[in-house]
């Protein structure tokens, strides 16, 4: 029994002995932590200069309202744009320059070629100033010199130098690869006016997941692509980034008499004759903007389909003198549908956003009903 005692107490003491060293592995493993982020805050005081070539974030998304010399029917109401344009004194008229626009006399124009490269110079400088700014703000602030660390960046000529540590370059680089990849994303929209009848929509017409639907009514892109020639059918795609206006427009132009301006003189009194170019065809205006996880898409609509008539004789228009003269204002005839509004869309699936009867009369209540179909397609 002794010997038993014996053997168990030198056990223990033989394990004491053997776990003794653990206090000294802790102090190791802590001075090996502490070595390390030492090394690190060092790292972290040297400077590693790069460049970043930047340009392609300086350029300014333009956009592209439907304005033309070539107008669409004049029953058209002004667009965004354009009472956006009268409200700062911008009218269509003469935006080329001063005074007289287009007729003849007009004045030499306020922003020649070198205002306008001025302008996109100082256009670019200020979205660097903004990139810049980005960065200063969101990379360790209190690392830059501008909030009182030792670290630099300069802007030249669309490239940015900048002196950091290796760690806060990583994040910069990361940084504005996101800007990049959210400000390049492409956009495309199909359209389709399809002019159709109540039982010939019906085929069209796919089944309502009401699990995934947006609200939106969705088309059979099948069935759309059966259509063939059994139905008028127009087509329109254009591509854009992401959240750009652009427009696309087609058909026939007639040149038409739309105003009078008066001239008068010395015991005299004429009208000159002011004409345009009224278009018949299809305009599509589109504002896609995708969702974060390009899923769906908002999608801001213009569309205007005409079609020309046999136009009325024209109305003459006499002057009132004792020599009096006339002059000939043409009155068309031009049938028109538009359609203005803004939707909600899946991305990948066509979708109804509206129509109506072509030609709403009490004698044709039956006639064709024209449609507008779009779909979004969102890039990477």
């Amino acid at each position: 029994m002794k010997n038993i005692l014996i053997m168990g107490l030198l056990a223990i003491f033989a394990g004491g002995a053997a776990a003794a060293p653990a206090p000294a592995a802790d102090k190791a493993a802590a001075d090996k932590a502490a070595a390390a982020e030492a090394a690190r805050e060092e790292a972290a005081k040297v400077g590693v200069i790069k460049v970043y070539n930047i340009s392609d974030l300086l350029w300014a998304r333009k956009d592209y309202p439907f304005e033309s010399a070539i107008s669409m029917p004049p029953t058209m109401p002004p667009t965004r744009t354009e009472i956006m344009n009268l409200s700062r004194g911008r009218g269509a008229a003469g935006a080329g320059g001063g005074g007289g626009g287009a007729r003849e006399g007009g004045g030499a124009g306020g922003v020649g070629a070198g205002g306008a490269a001025a302008a996109n110079l100082d256009q670019q400088e200020q979205l660097a100033r903004n990139v810049v700014d980005l960065l200063v703000e969101t990379v360790e602030p209190h690392s830059w010199v501008q909030n009182g660390g030792p670290f630099t960046v300069k802007f030249l000529g669309g490239l940015l130098i900048i002196n950091q540590n290796k760690e806060n370059h990583d994040l910069i680089a990361q940084l504005l690869g996101q800007l990049r990849a959210e400000g390049s994303r492409l956009v495309t929209v199909k359209a389709h006016w399809v002019l159709l009848g109540p039982a010939e929509l019906e085929g069209l017409v796919g089944k309502r997941d009401e699990k995934k639907s947006s609200g939106a009514q969705e088309i059979d892109a099948a069935a759309l692509g059966k259509l063939g020639e059994k139905a008028l059918h127009y087509r329109a795609q254009t591509s854009c980034f992401n959240g750009q206006t652009v427009h696309i427009a087609s058909g026939r132009g007639r040149t038409a008499v739309m105003d009078l301006e008066a001239v008068t003189g010395d015991g005299t009194s004429l009208y000159n004759p002011i004409p345009k170019i009224v278009q018949s065809g299809a305009m599509l205006q589109v504002t896609p903007m995708l969702s974060q996880d390009g899923k769906e898409a908002v999608v801001d609509v213009q569309s205007v389909i005409s079609e020309w008539d046999a136009p009325p004789p024209p109305a003459e228009i006499r002057t009132p003198t004792t020599r009096p003269t006339s002059e000939m204002l043409d009155r068309i005839n031009v049938l028109v549908q538009q359609l203005r509004t803004t939707v909600q869309v899946p991305v990948g699936r066509p979708v109804l956003v509206g129509g109506m009867t072509l030609e709403p009369t009490t004698k044709g209540a039956n006639s064709g009903q024209m449609y507008l179909i779009i779909e979004v397609v969102g890039g990477n």
